[in-house]
């Protein structure tokens, strides 16, 4: 009897078609670090936030014992960023932006409100204030003083150059071109700015609350 050997056609297929991997003789793993982006604004000690005023013997001057100031710290990593400066002071009865001055925010001034008066200063005593004629009547619990801004950029951190300011609508823009550290001081002036105080200005507390801030106001 004759035999006849089959070979299964799968295995025929395999022994007829080899496959082999080519050799490698390197490899590549790409490597990915995300790093977020970052902001921090800080105020620096050494602030001086109180004054005790003494006013002239007609009563429509006023000068303060000690300039006020304050300090921001910012440091980013964005080049491109930017942050808002803002006063605030109490106008009948509510929290009303109290910062004025010349456009490039190069000459600041800022407005106090007697904080003890039940609804603050009238309405539009602020903007009377800060206005270029101001009228004393107008402006009653309202005093303007001049606010004097240095801004400091830290070339050691990388920001080579300082941010510009602009004054729009009572807020300052700080547009960076650099990220790094820098420093926003801030120094009132020790004397009313004229027409801004006199007998319609009573006795009390007078606040402002001055403020840095990321997130547009």
């Amino acid at each position: 009897m004759k035999f006849t050997k089959f070979i299964p056609v799968a295995l025929a297929l395999t022994l007829a078609a080899p496959a082999f991997a080519a050799a490698s003789t390197s490899a590549v793993s790409e490597q990915q670090i995300d790093v977020p982006e970052f902001i921090n604004i800080t105020k620096k000690a050494g602030a001086v936030e109180t004054a005790s005023a003494t006013f002239s013997d007609t009563y429509d001057a006023i000068t303060l014992d000690a300039a006020l100031s304050a300090t921001f710290n910012v440091i980013t990593n964005v080049p491109t960023d930017k942050v808002y400066l803002t006063a605030t002071a109490k106008e009948d009865g509510g929290a009303v932006k109290s910062l004025g001055g010349a456009a490039d925010a190069s000459s600041l001034k800022i407005v106090f409100t007697n904080d003890d008066v039940t609804n603050g200063s009238p309405s539009g005593a602020i903007t009377n204030a800060l206005g270029n004629s101001p009228v004393l009547a107008t402006n009653a619990d309202a005093i303007a003083f001049v606010l004097t801004p240095v801004v400091t950029n830290d070339a050691d951190s990388g920001m080579t150059a300082a941010p510009t300011g602009a004054l729009a609508s009572n807020v300052v823009t700080y547009s960076f071109t650099k990220a790094g550290k820098c420093d926003f001081a801030y120094t009132m002036g020790t004397t009313a700015i004229a027409n801004t105080f006199d007998t319609h200005d009573t006795a009390g507390t007078y606040k402002a609350t001055l403020s840095m801030t990321h997130a547009a106001p």
